[in-house]
């Protein structure tokens, strides 16, 4: 596609359908034109009875009047990168359902522990070292666990969102 002196090169979704918000338009990379072994097919114009034969035998109504419409080919080209947005997305919600299931698993150990912690020191008066490192590093797990999987939902939502952004037309 071009618009003056720049163009984009227009790249057919995988659903047949162009998506022309996606479009960069940068310099040409040299001029364009109608050259080779087609440049002259159209340079003359049929006359007005070829034109009136033609649609008698078409349903076709008669073309309007006005500047002709051109259009320019690129020979390559590549759409511009899009980052995998749905892998994303997916990624990172199966990321928080793995990380919530640790942070819960993590939150029930923490929880035996604090109980034979208690039990330890309803019997013996006395803090066991050993049972309450335990604890804590069930619970300091529990808690990091519990936030990562936040912040996948957090990402997953923004990718979802980033993904279904781009597809509006």
């Amino acid at each position: 596609m071009q618009v003056g002196a720049r163009e984009a090169t227009l790249v057919p979704r995988a659903a047949g359908a162009y998506a022309l918000s996606s479009l960069r338009f940068e310099d040409s990379p040299r001029p364009r034109g109608h050259d080779g072994a087609f440049a002259g097919l159209f340079a003359t114009a049929f006359d007005a009875s070829f034109l009136q034969g033609w649609l008698a035998t078409s349903s076709l109504s008669a073309p309007l009047a006005g500047e002709p419409f051109s259009v320019s080919f690129v020979a390559a080209g590549a759409p511009p990168f899009r980052p995998p947005w749905a892998a994303v997305t997916t990624g990172a919600f199966v990321g928080a359902v793995t990380l919530t299931t640790a942070s819960t698993v993590s939150a029930v150990m923490n929880l035996i522990a604090f109980a034979e912690l208690q039990q330890t020191f309803a019997q013996t008066a006395t803090i066991d070292p050993q049972l309450a490192l335990s604890v804590e590093a069930w619970r300091t797990t529990a808690t990091l666990t519990g936030a990562a999987a936040i912040g996948a939902v957090v990402l997953g939502a923004g990718s979802w969102w980033l993904d279904h952004e781009q597809e509006q037309p």
